[in-house]
């Protein structure tokens, strides 16, 4: 999965293809999609779209737990 790549599911479940999911301006690309079923595990973590508060939970092959660990630290800093 390359950076501009990545899908993402928002909220209302609808997916979307975030062309930089780097952009301050992209609140959406946080939640990973599901690629293999049986190689999931769950991060629960919190984030802000429109200055709300929401927790969502994160399905990440274990193949893929360092990109969303990654996704994570860089949501922090913002």
């Amino acid at each position: 999965m390359r950076e501009g790549e990545m899908t993402a599911i928002v909220e209302q479940h609808s997916i979307k293809k975030i062309s930089n999911w780097k952009d301050k301006k992209s609140k959406m690309w946080i939640i990973v999609k599901m690629i293999h079923l049986a190689a999931f595990k769950t991060i629960r973590m919190s984030y802000t779209i429109l200055n709300e508060k929401r927790e969502s939970k994160i399905y990440c092959p274990i193949t893929q737990l360092k990109i969303a660990q990654f996704l994570i630290k860089i949501h922090k800093k913002k």
